[in-house]
């Protein structure tokens, strides 16, 4: 008896765990710590401060996630039914109490902070917009996670006087990403979404059109991280060379994918990418990667155009090998 309630209690905690999706929020908290730690400069807030706004973001965001599976069961129940609302794990009574729970946490823990306040209350508010109203609007909805996301970065911007440019990089980095996923999640989900009547992107204009758009937003990430690299004057323009070459690679296999599976694959491999993104930004600000690499031998004459010029060819050939890594795979 005590070991079959034991064994119960984990699968309920287990389902809790993928409700809130404790890596996307794990990945939330280190972009968050690396932000502050990183990219701010003079900021001296408190530890209680610096606490309190960690907390509202994650909760908030932790809450986005359950009220969207909230509104989301009739289509998890044709496109993802091993999701714990669809199976049966957990009710929708506790979702939807679990949801309340974690955006009031939030909200008390922005009260440190007036601007932090009003931040947290309308994100709560958009979320909660999202997934019962604009998540169903072509590209709207997208848009709404896009620009959500830049704003967790952002608001630490309300909390420190100064902020390295860096912030912004990542901000903008963020935006794209999250914009370029939720179109590839659109397309994985278009059964669903069209059984249900969710007239997403991909249901009103069709999985040709919207996989277009979807690899136009692509190259604009792939031109976006060239401009950036092109504009470094130190090592770190070898990262976001290397990052375009990892979004042009994706949008090969963007072009390729045809069935959900190939979207679903995408989808997993875009954390990657965030994350990838994530750690370029933040050790660009660390300087560690620019230090290690301008202290070799190879790269001795920095200032040389030459040696952009060759690393480009470099990260040219590395791409060609890159399409065949597992996490692309589609």
């Amino acid at each position: 008896m005590c070991i079959a309630s034991h064994s119960l209690v984990n699968i309920v905690l287990n389902a809790f765990v993928r409700l809130i999706r404790l890596p996307n929020l794990l990945l939330l908290l280190g972009s968050l710590v690396g932000a502050y730690y990183l990219l701010t400069t003079n900021c001296t807030i408190s530890l209680r401060m610096l606490a309190c706004w960690i907390s509202a973001v994650v909760f908030t965001a932790a809450g986005g996630y359950v009220i969207n599976d909230c509104a989301d069961v009739a289509i998890d129940r044709i496109n993802k039914p091993h999701r714990p609302l669809p199976n049966g794990t957990i009710n929708l009574r506790q979702a939807q109490v679990t949801a309340i729970i974690l955006f009031s946490s939030g909200w008390m823990c922005s009260l440190v902070h007036v601007k932090l306040t009003l931040l947290t209350t309308a994100s709560t508010l958009l979320l909660i917009a999202y997934a019962f109203r604009l998540k169903c609007t072509p590209l709207v909805g997208n848009l709404t996670v896009a620009v959500l996301s830049a704003a967790s970065l952002g608001s630490l911007a309300l909390l420190c006087e100064q902020a390295d440019e860096a912030l912004y990089e990542l901000m903008l980095f963020a935006g794209l990403t999250h914009f370029l996923r939720e179109q590839i999640k659109c397309l994985e989900d278009v059964k669903g979404d069209g059984i249900t009547k969710c007239c997403t992107f991909p249901v009103v204009v069709g999985i040709a059109s919207a996989k277009k758009v979807a690899l136009a937003t692509t190259c604009l990430i792939v031109l976006a991280c060239l401009l950036v690299s092109w504009l470094k004057e130190d090592a770190m323009f070898i990262l976001w060379m290397l990052l375009s070459a990892l979004f042009s690679t994706f949008a090969w296999r963007l072009h390729r994918a045809v069935s959900p599976t190939d979207f679903a694959q995408l989808a997993t491999a875009m954390k990657w990418l965030m994350l990838a993104g994530i750690v370029v930004v933040l050790a660009g600000a660390s300087g560690l990667f620019d230090s290690i690499i301008l202290n070799t031998k190879w790269f001795a004459s920095w200032e040389d155009e030459n040696s952009k010029k060759l690393a480009f060819l470099i990260l040219a050939c590395i791409a060609r090998y890159v399409q065949k890594m597992p996490i692309f795979s589609a």
